[in-house]
């Protein structure tokens, strides 16, 4: 059978015998220029589907829909019904408005479909800002779906147990963002309610995780600082030469990452102050100001010949 253009020049016309047949894109036919003849045999289109619509109600050009997703309430399995309230012969339908609201109501009929409804909303508006890729928003949908499994949600907010499967996701995926950055992104006041759930979270679900390295957060704090690849590089030599020594042990690591930025920033000539790092790196000045002084003393650093 032949499927595809690159066929055309190997076949031969049965009526006339050319070879010059070329392929009709538009009739999905191919055609002997010599003759005319239209070859009967059937061709598979391997293009794409003309109508496909995301959870967005974007349109794209794709063969089969989206995969199942888990920070969705139902993983995108469902019907969606079209905004524009089109019927299936194109036409607008009155109709089809009553139709998409008992559709939405019917997706949330249980409390836990209303739960993770309103989670997974929170989700993507918290990964927006804390700019967390597909990865991440994934794992959390998943531990977040797990924790409410395990009753961890009921008594507890939705936000302290969503910021906490995050916090697990995020370190898990190697993108980590620190318990306060997720707190403010929540518009929590407090960032150890983040850390008590997560804990919850860690001995009733078994999250066996590494510890976050200071590594993991450079190469975001050096972006937003707009620093150049010298100062990262520097600090990366700064923070490999200081666990060497022991003194990482037992610090956040945030702030071993902010504090080796610092002297980096200092040493190739890219000032910096501890304000603007900690701004970035959302901890205290005082936080900076003693994991420097800690790294200089054990590196013999000098920051002021």
């Amino acid at each position: 059978m032949a499927n595809s253009e690159k066929d055309a020049g190997e076949m031969v016309c049965p009526a006339c015998g050319s070879r010059e047949i070329v392929f009709d894109e538009e009739r999905g036919e191919y055609v002997c220029e010599k003759c005319g003849l239209v070859n009967e045999e059937p061709v598979i289109d391997p293009g794409p589907e003309w109508r496909h619509f995301n959870s967005d109600q974007r349109q794209r050009r794709s063969r089969t829909g989206e995969p199942a997703k888990v920070r969705l309430p139902d993983k995108g399995l469902s019907t969606i019904i079209d905004r524009e309230l089109r019927d299936s012969s194109g036409r607008k339908n009155p109709h089809m408005q009553r139709l998409r609201t008992w559709d939405n109501r019917i997706k949330a009929s249980s409390s836990r479909e209303r739960n993770f409804q309103q989670a997974f909303q929170e989700l993507e508006v918290l990964a927006s800002k804390l700019q967390l890729p597909e990865p991440a928003k994934e794992r959390a949908a998943a531990i977040y779906r797990k924790a409410y499994e395990k009753g961890i949600v009921r008594g507890r907010g939705i936000e302290s147990v969503l910021g906490a499967a995050v916090f697990a996701a995020c370190k898990e995926t190697r993108h980590p963002r620190t318990a306060r950055e997720i707190a403010e992104a929540l518009n929590m006041p407090d960032e150890n309610e983040i850390l008590r759930a997560y804990r919850v979270l860690q001995r009733k679900l078994g999250l066996n995780q590494r510890p976050t390295e200071p590594s993991d957060h450079l190469p975001r704090f050096a972006s937003k600082l707009n620093v150049s690849e010298d100062v990262e590089a520097k600090a990366q030599e700064i923070i490999e030469k200081a666990k060497e020594k022991g003194i990482t042990v037992g610090k956040g690591p945030a702030g071993i990452a902010a504090a080796a930025l610092y002297i980096a920033c200092i040493l190739e000539g890219e000032r910096r102050t501890q304000r603007e790092i900690a701004e970035v790196a959302k901890v205290t000045e005082v936080t900076i100001r003693n994991r420097y002084k800690e790294i200089c003393e054990a590196l013999g650093i000098d920051l002021h010949p």
